[in-house]
């Protein structure tokens, strides 16, 4: 789910951020936005757990919702009143500042990370240069300092829509690691999904290696992938635990049993700040467990194991 917003919901979150007591009614004649359109405007602000609205006396009222996104964006709006929001936040300018409030990139690296024309990054660029809240050193673009609280709402907002698109998925999905737009989820039901996908230790069985039965489902969540690889399956079991005696067997086995590519394995481990355990398990395997972490098998103990699954 894209972070997103539009210039009326710009506009209204403004103007209840200014805490003025008025009604949905009177919000929506002095923005000159017809009833139909505010009343959409809301329903997409409340999904987006910015706002939430009641019945005070005869009138509806409005205000923000205690998501801690939306806690961050009020006191946004309501410390830098002076400034036009709703002339650089909507559209895509969003998805711009989230991967610029995490890092100062380059327009080429922007475009790969959002996924927009260079065209709309260009223009898009421009403006928020315009207005400050972009700087830009050398070729590379960064979020005004300025602008800390933007940088925090951006990150919680990002966080609260994936925990939205994970329990929609299903009801008690727990986030366990989250990076951008992708993610892995644990839940005690199984799911079918296309965008989904079985992972972890309860897709070992996939592969002819099953040490014990899980507790819980596994599934990562991604939208630029059309599948996973065995190295992401065996990054996404270590995640649980990377000292997890059971999961180092069970992935040891696997790694014997599926053609691996450590160096991708070595690569992706690093996203996923793995790479520690994952050096382990290659170097235990290359010295046959002459290097061996404590909470690893011995190499007798994983020879006999490798035995009883016929590798």
């Amino acid at each position: 789910m894209k972070m997103k917003l539009t210039r009326n919901e710009t506009r209204i979150l403004k103007e209840i951020a200014k805490g003025s007591g008025k009604g949905i009614g009177d919000i929506a004649r002095s923005l000159s936005i017809s009833n139909a359109s505010f009343s959409r405007t809301l329903k997409s602000l409340k999904k987006k757990g910015l706002i939430e609205s009641e019945k005070r006396g005869l009138s509806k009222h409005a205000f923000f919702s205690e998501t801690k996104h939306s806690t961050l964006l009020k006191t946004l709006l309501t410390e830098l009143a002076h400034v036009k929001f709703e002339d650089f936040l909507p559209g895509s300018s969003l998805e711009i500042l989230y991967f610029l409030s995490k890092s100062p990139l380059s327009r080429k690296e922007i475009v790969l990370h959002t996924g927009l024309s260079q065209k709309t990054v260009q223009t898009k660029l421009k403006t928020l240069r315009e207005f400050g809240i972009v700087f830009s050193e050398r070729g590379f673009y960064r979020l005004n300092e300025r602008f800390g609280l933007l940088k925090d709402f951006l990150l919680e907002f990002r966080r609260y829509l994936n925990l939205k698109v994970a329990q929609e998925f299903a009801k008690d999905a727990t986030i366990l690691w989250q990076e951008d737009e992708e993610f892995l989820i644990k839940t005690s039901e199984p799911k079918e999904s296309k965008i989904f996908f079985l992972t972890s230790i309860t897709a070992f069985h996939k592969y002819g290696v099953q040490l014990f039965l899980p507790e819980y489902y596994y599934y990562f969540y991604s939208q630029r992938k059309k599948k996973l690889n065995v190295e992401d399956v065996v990054l996404h079991a270590l995640l649980l635990d990377p000292t997890d005696t059971r999961v180092i067997i069970s992935v040891l086995l696997l790694l014997k049993k599926q053609k691996v590519n450590v160096d991708y394995l070595i690569k992706e481990s690093d996203r996923y700040q793995l790479s520690t355990t994952v050096r382990n398990l290659v170097n235990y395997i290359q010295t046959k467990g002459k290097a061996k972490p404590e909470y690893f098998p011995t190499w007798k103990e994983y020879e006999a194991k490798a035995k009883e699954y016929g590798l």
